[in-house]
């Protein structure tokens, strides 16, 4: 397991992504520990892969570990985490308001969790999202 997690921070981002997306989730919660441990909120790279990880483990157990990125992370975390939400009604508010952010990072990532949710404000505006985009590929 560590030679993977050691993976996650490989400077070819192919390799990183396979380990993150393939390898480690085998491992399931065994792997948890380690991810925290080594998880930097302020982190880059291979910490993106190590929150993202986390949530797909054990969603409520790492719920502070997500909030706390979003409140004091890095920029390249915090759309990391922004895409972990979805899991629960009390993100509705919060991903409805990074949805209409002038960063294109940050809508994607919540327009991604908001697809996770089940609720028809959440429905409503990623359609409106993508009809937005569709018409304005086609001007």
């Amino acid at each position: 397991m560590r030679p993977g997690l050691a993976a996650l921070d490989d400077p070819y981002s192919e390799i990183a992504e396979f380990i993150a997306n393939r390898v480690l989730p085998l491992y399931g919660k065994a792997v948890l520990t380690e991810l925290r441990s080594t998880f930097n909120p302020k982190g880059h790279g291979g910490h993106a892969l190590r929150l993202k990880l986390m949530p797909e483990t054990d969603p409520q157990g790492t719920r502070d570990l997500v909030q706390q990125t979003l409140d004091d992370g890095s920029k390249e975390l915090r759309v990391a985490a922004n895409e972990c939400l979805g899991d629960s009604g009390e993100d509705l508010a919060f991903l409805l308001e990074q949805s209409k952010s002038k960063a294109k990072d940050v809508r994607a990532a919540a327009l991604k969790a908001l697809s996770k949710l089940n609720t028809g404000d959440a429905v409503q505006t990623v359609k409106q999202l993508l009809a937005l985009k569709n018409k304005s590929e086609t001007v």
